[in-house]
């Protein structure tokens, strides 16, 4: 992801908001870095409710990304008669994301306008990997 998606905070006084739910719904660790030095990780949605954290669970519901490599390797799968490799799981950046959040102060059991936590949302989703942040024990996590 691009750092393109940061706008100039002066010219709009919601745009770091926004910049920073874009960020965490494309999992953009590079621009929420950058953009968590200056915001809180708590901001929401006026519309949704939705916080960065929600941001980042429902941008993993996108889908795996995956890129032609026609060479045959084990790790390759057939894709609509296509040989494609999954690059990319939209569940793992959801996790980097999440964590990065987490560490930056972002609050796990904000409501959103359905009344959802992220960890709800995660649940609805069937990202069981990115619920089980909050559900398993810090000692019995596997590390990602």
């Amino acid at each position: 992801m691009e750092s393109d998606n940061l706008q100039d905070p002066d010219s709009d006084p919601t745009a770091g908001a926004r910049s920073l739910l874009l960020s965490a719904s494309q999992h953009d660790l590079k621009s929420l870095r950058t953009l968590l030095q200056d915001l809180p990780a708590s901001v929401q949605d006026p519309e949704t409710g939705f916080t960065p954290l929600h941001a980042a669970i429902q941008g993993a519901k996108i889908g795996d990304r995956v890129f032609p490599v026609g060479n045959g390797a084990p790790d390759d799968e057939d894709v609509d008669g296509e040989t494609m490799r999954i690059e990319h799981s939209e569940e793992d950046a959801a996790i980097e994301t999440v964590k990065l959040l987490l560490e930056n102060g972002a609050i796990w059991n904000d409501l959103d306008k359905n009344n959802e936590t992220p960890g709800c949302l995660a649940l609805r989703l069937d990202l069981q990997d990115v619920y089980n942040i909050w559900s398993t024990p810090a000692s019995e996590r596997r590390s990602y």
